[in-house]
């Protein structure tokens, strides 16, 4: 079958932060624009300063924008807005006078998987098919090191001209990030040692298959 990309899917993030793997800690911030719309700096709303998180917070900026979560004035961008409303608090949440809890959201809803899936999927779709193509084929160890898995990882992503001088440091970064974002959607698991594709892992496999490039099978460790 000849290999092509569908129109609008050479999307990539041009770099992927450590920070950036913990889904749920992204809902919360997005919650609090939500929850203070008119917040100057959302850095400096009780929340945030109550759970000694304004670094962390600061550092997801990037993402939300990357995502087209905000926008360059930090306000709420439609995507925002629709991760949002559907926001699913954490099941234990603080006795604290604040609305909104941070650091404890653990794991997505189903309607937060979905929205997640649409955005990493629609922002940065190359690399989450690289993602699917290796737990699809390989043994990917669910505590990560790094190994062969990484550089199985890094090499169906070379030809990405920004990923082209990473170290092997960064690059386990990034397979690290993406293993979590799979497993915060609901994509794969965690399962005697390893990662795993769960039914909507492999469900989504199936169809965007058509569209891994043939090289990728030269990789398979």
């Amino acid at each position: 079958m000849e290999w092509d990309f569908p129109q609008g899917a050479d999307q990539y993030f041009e770099t992927v932060q450590p920070e950036w793997k913990k889904l749920g800690f992204t809902t919360e911030v997005v919650r609090l624009f939500w929850e203070y719309p008119e917040a100057n700096d959302i850095t400096a709303v009780d929340p945030v300063v109550e759970a000694n998180v304004e670094e962390r917070v600061s550092r997801q900026l990037r993402f939300l924008r990357a995502l087209d979560l905000i926008d360059e004035s930090d306000k709420l961008t439609p995507n925002g807005i629709w991760l949002a409303t559907v926001y699913q608090p954490p099941a234990q949440q603080p006795v604290t006078s604040v609305d909104v809890s941070i650091e404890r959201k653990g794991s997505l809803g189903a309607a937060e998987q979905e929205v997640f899936r649409g955005l990493l999927l629609g922002h940065h779709w190359l690399p989450m098919l690289a993602t699917a193509h290796q737990l699809s084929g390989e043994r990917v160890p669910a505590k990560q090191s790094d190994g062969r898995h990484v550089t199985s990882f890094s090499e169906r992503l070379d030809s990405i001209e920004e990923y082209s001088d990473l170290s092997s440091g960064a690059w386990q970064t990034r397979a690290e990030v993406h293993y979590n974002w799979f497993c915060a959607i609901g994509f794969a698991r965690r399962r005697e040692g390893e990662l795993a594709l769960t039914e909507d892992g492999h469900a989504f496999h199936d169809r965007v298959e058509q569209y891994y490039p043939p090289e990728w099978d030269d990789f398979v460790a």
